[in-house]
């Protein structure tokens, strides 16, 4: 006997079965598979699909279920600054050794400093004039999303950034016209900026 209550629901019950109710549909799923499992002769076949949609975050939603994006309170540095690029063996210079952000990364392919832009010789390969967010922290290391929320809004004003993670929190480097714009679209998008003048 085969009961059915949907094209993509049923199941194939042996012989003395009688059909479920509408009542008893909902019971039969969860009863049904421990029913079978202790009624020796019995064959079955059933078939339930429910959908999750994607698993994870993603722009602040897991599945199909909206959450709330984090508001993030960020503090803008008074200071302008540059990224440089120097040889792989270079030495770090002694103008990438004092201000209010400094960050030095040796790969095999470079040496890449972010420092006030003062500081940087005018002779060094370097981008200039970035103005600089800091996230205020400290942030723990097993949170998920905190860049996210603050690039995607800044992807979508066409803003380009230049991230960079420390131990405590992260910082967000943009070309200084950009700023008001930038400030603009976290302000829109739930985030807070104390500015310089500010704080």
């Amino acid at each position: 006997m085969t009961i059915r209550w949907g094209s993509r629901r049923e199941a194939r019950l042996g012989p003395g079965h009688a059909p479920l109710s509408p009542m008893a549909r909902p019971w039969a799923v969860l009863v049904l598979p421990v029913v079978l499992a202790y009624s020796p002769g019995c064959t079955a076949r059933v078939r339930l699909r429910r959908r999750f949609g994607t698993a994870g975050r993603h722009r602040g939603s897991v599945g199909h279920i909206a959450v709330k994006q984090r508001s993030l309170t960020l503090e803008l540095l008074s200071d302008t600054f540059a990224v440089a690029r120097l040889e792989p063996d270079s030495s770090t210079p002694a103008w990438a050794e004092a201000g209010a952000l400094v960050s030095v990364t040796r790969t095999r392919a470079e040496l890449s400093i972010v420092c006030e832009d003062a500081s940087v010789p005018v002779e060094a390969r370097a981008q200039r004039g970035f103005r600089c967010l800091r996230v205020l922290g400290p942030l723990d290391f097993a949170e998920t999303g905190i860049l996210e929320s603050l690039a995607d809004p800044l992807a979508r004003a066409g803003i380009s950034i230049f991230a960079l993670s420390t131990y405590d929190t992260d910082y967000l480097l943009m070309p200084g016209d950009d700023l008001e714009a930038a400030l603009s679209a976290l302000s829109e998008a739930g985030h807070a900026v104390r500015r310089p003048d500010a704080a």
